[in-house]
């Protein structure tokens, strides 16, 4: 294959890894485009335009180097651009069948901007995200994914390979695609995050890791079944032996804060979990730990009036 990016303005020269001679398949050739090609042009191009040349290898054409072309470079979106078919590329040697193409290649900030789904059960909030990628944020139970992908920005003009005359460069935008909310109530992902947890040896010196992993899965308690109280209360047990040995800031707002947002779990599942595995004893046993270690008197911690009632009520 052959493959080269030149500057219409002419100072600019790729380095010679652009120009194979060997052959690739799809794979191969997006390799190259991912690991050198754009590296390149991320760091010392970003808003020029450029003619972009290639032959009609098979490796080209295929759907996997369009679909990376039409998500990474700029003008090379059409489906039949190779090799003359689009207005901004045109054959350069009948011989070889190179063709050349104009392209603007935009700066490496290139962003999707900050923006909000509005749903019936809240508005989501997705963060300023570079092109080409997927952000991923919280979503009730779940996760909801979503990819800032790159439009057509840019307004092409024939060139001749002789002048390498270029387009002008408009301002580029990203695009948001519509977000993947399918996971959001998929509590799955919490019972693995929690079994992966109690699969893990804690010690000292993961304790703040794993209590703060086990906060942030705490805060979605409200969607916790019976199972997943007592995996977590099953971690919480083992971190009860090291809280002479950490810091008050880990007992206090990692474990004892997860016990607290595990109050949220709906009642009946709660009730479920105390009739099963004792949950509710145990977490009060936790608590009592707790006050033991801070020295505090038994009338002074919400949360023990709060475990008793839970027991009580649960018979």
């Amino acid at each position: 294959m052959v493959l080269g990016c030149g500057s219409s303005e002419g100072d600019m020269v790729p380095p010679n890894i652009f120009n194979q001679s060997r052959s690739h398949n799809s794979d191969g050739y997006v390799k190259l485009l991912e690991t050198v090609v754009k590296l390149w042009l991320e760091k010392f191009a970003a808003g020029r335009s450029y003619v972009w040349l290639q032959d009609s290898a098979p490796c080209h054409p295929t759907e996997k180097s369009q679909k990376w072309l039409s998500e990474n470079v700029y003008d090379l979106t059409s489906p039949n651009f190779w090799p003359s078919n689009s207005p901004d590329c045109y054959p350069t040697n009948k011989d070889t069948n190179l063709s050349a193409c104009n392209i603007c290649w935009p700066s490496a900030r290139l962003v999707c901007n900050e923006n909000t789904t509005p749903t019936r059960n809240g508005t989501f909030y997705w963060p300023m995200t570079k092109i080409g990628t997927n952000v991923t944020i919280p979503c009730h139970a779940n996760v909801a994914t979503r990819r800032c992908s790159s439009r057509q920005a840019a307004h092409s003009e024939k060139a001749t390979i002789q002048h390498m005359t270029s387009p002008k460069c408009s301002p580029f935008t990203g695009v948001w695609q519509e977000p993947d909310m399918s996971q959001c109530y998929n509590t799955e992902r919490i019972t693995q995050q929690l079994k992966n947890i109690t699969n893990e040896d804690i010690d000292k010196e993961n304790v703040e890791e794993v209590s703060k992993a086990l906060r942030i899965i705490s805060e979605k308690s409200v969607y916790f079944k019976a199972e997943d109280i007592d995996l977590a209360v099953d971690i919480q047990e083992k971190m009860v032996p090291l809280i002479s040995n950490v810091s008050a800031n880990i007992t206090l707002n990692n474990i004892l804060l997860s016990i607290n947002d595990m109050i949220d779990t709906p009642e009946e599942i709660l009730v479920e979990a105390e009739q099963s595995k004792r949950t509710g004893k145990r977490m009060l046993d936790i608590i009592e730990a707790i006050r033991k270690r801070f020295h505090w008197k038994s009338s002074n911690s919400q949360f023990i009036f709060i475990i008793w009632y839970w027991c009580y009520q649960s018979g």
